[in-house]
């Protein structure tokens, strides 16, 4: 291994997203069947006990949604120091959800559920309802469409020769690794503020590469996107150890 520094434009860059295989159904459709229930139950509630079970049931939606997306993404893995344990304020932390919302839903649950409070008025329970219902499409998208990596691709039709594909995700630790072209003043070998420290398994120029692999059919082939195009622009491949901020915005 090499350590060598990564310009952060490519932070900058588009991303385009792989997507994985989806999980469990069940996962998904399980907190919605629970919201459904208690839309049921505020349309005609019976006394402040069905209220009880709708401020229950909703808390219930919830919470399942937020063990559902750790189940698949395993955020408690990310090596990213100082994170929070409880699990919903590990979301926000990564900028999935917030929780303000359901953190005043969980008080109120536990109010009529251990101290036998009276419960929210049928309108507190439908905006909790409203709530939930946005809580839960507003994390479908992550949970139906589980990604393990993306590409980073510059803007402009002269740029078109260099891309970074960039995998993480449980599987890998959570270590997110690249691959890909890029110009050779985008890697400098001293630490640099604010650029992204490189853990690099391999280096090599496209003047060394053509070199390499000469005599082998397509193997480099001229003005190929993605490819580079310079003989001195870089195929690099290795891991991402730094920063967190980095690690956060790539992950």
């Amino acid at each position: 291994m090499v350590e060598r520094w990564l310009s952060p434009e490519i932070l900058a860059w588009q991303a385009l997203s792989f997507v994985g295989d989806p999980p469990n159904e069940d996962l998904v459709s399980r907190s919605y069947a629970m919201l459904e229930h208690a839309e049921k139950l505020l349309q005609h509630p019976s006394s402040d006990l069905s209220l009880v079970d709708v401020v229950t049931t909703l808390r219930r939606a919830v919470d399942r949604r937020v063990r559902a997306l750790h189940a698949v993404y395993s955020f408690r893995t990310i090596p990213v120091r100082d994170k929070p344990n409880d699990p919903l304020l590990l979301l926000e932390f990564f900028g999935i959800v917030r929780s303000r919302m359901f953190q005043k839903l969980v008080d109120i649950r536990n109010a009529v559920e251990h101290e036998d409070a009276t419960p929210p008025d049928l309108e507190t329970c439908k905006d909790f309802a409203e709530f939930t219902w946005y809580f839960l499409r507003s994390t479908d998208r992550i949970l139906q469409n589980v990604t393990d990596g993306f590409e980073l691709q510059p803007f402009g039709h002269d740029e078109r020769y260099y891309s970074l594909r960039v995998t993480y995700g449980p599987e890998n630790s959570w270590k997110p690794s690249v691959w890909g072209w890029i110009r050779p003043g985008m890697m400098i070998e001293r630490p640099e503020a604010e650029w992204i420290y490189l853990n690099l398994e391999k280096s090599e120029t496209r003047k060394e590469l053509t070199k390499r692999l000469r005599g082998t059919p397509g193997a480099v082939k001229r003005n190929e996107d993605g490819r580079g195009r310079n003989s001195n622009d870089v195929c690099i491949s290795g891991e991402v150890r730094g920063p967190a901020s980095a690690i956060l915005r790539i992950s």
